[in-house]
């Protein structure tokens, strides 16, 4: 359950305050930040909703390259440091040979800067570097034809699943990266932009109300609205969000 800044969140006969805590006169433990309260053992603390995404080892993730260096990308994950793409951890259709000087001279025709990629975690090292690779042609590698959505990492549920196709609108796929971005986009002749919006609307929706982004909520939120025809614009009003009860 997210907490407010100002919320109780333990009571020190009980517990002991931890980071993101403080003590009051009635012997309760306050919430400095908004987030999520975490006990280990008797101390108690609070995760803000604006820390950075923390990697692990099989995490899904979707960055923006920022730079081309050497054999690698620079790519933002929305980590304390930005993670790593050695051009030996992309994995080319129908290519299995090493790596070459060739490769390396046209990196920027598989990834450039500003594209957007999907990628999964290979190694976290102890100095918080995350390396990252492209393991299927299939699911990872660039992105195309769609819309970045960014969330806090701690409002993205821990799933065997992160690629998603509405029932609405098979056209849309959508990748929901464990470090909180969230990659949106269409196939097919037509471009469903109406169905774009409104998912960006739900997306938005759920972050603001603090609420845990599951595909099933957001889905069920863009069927009601495409049911009662509910513009994406209007999605955003308090009688809209009245009608959802996030709260």
């Amino acid at each position: 359950m997210i907490k407010l800044t100002g919320e109780v969140v333990g009571n020190v006969r009980k517990t002991l305050k931890g980071i993101n805590t403080h003590g009051d006169d009635t012997d309760n433990i306050i919430s400095t930040v908004c987030g999520v309260p975490e006990q280990v053992d008797r101390f108690v603390s609070v995760v803000s909703l604006s820390s950075r995404y923390i990697g692990e080892v099989g995490d899904v993730v979707v960055g923006r390259v920022k730079e081309v260096s050497g054999s690698r990308w620079k790519v933002d994950i929305g980590a304390y440091q930005d993670g790593i793409i050695l051009l030996s951890n992309v994995t080319l259709p129908g290519v299995l040979r090493k790596r070459e000087r060739v490769d390396e001279l046209g990196m920027r025709s598989l990834f450039s800067e500003g594209d957007i990629v999907v990628c999964e975690v290979q190694k976290v090292f102890h100095s918080s570097t995350i390396s990252l690779h492209t393991r299927s042609v299939e699911k990872h590698g660039k992105m195309n034809q769609g819309f970045l959505f960014c969330t806090s990492p701690f409002l993205i549920p821990h799933t065997n699943k992160h690629f998603h196709r509405l029932k609405a609108n098979p056209h849309i796929r959508m990748v929901i990266g464990v470090n909180g971005y969230i990659w949106v986009d269409c196939f097919g002749q037509e471009q469903q932009y109406m169905d774009m919006a409104r998912v960006h609307s739900a997306l938005t929706l759920l972050s603001r109300a603090g609420c845990v982004v599951h595909f099933a909520a957001l889905e069920r939120i863009v069927c009601m609205a495409k049911q009662s025809e509910v513009s994406p614009y209007a999605m955003l009003s308090k009688q809209f969000h009245d009608m959802l009860q996030l709260d």
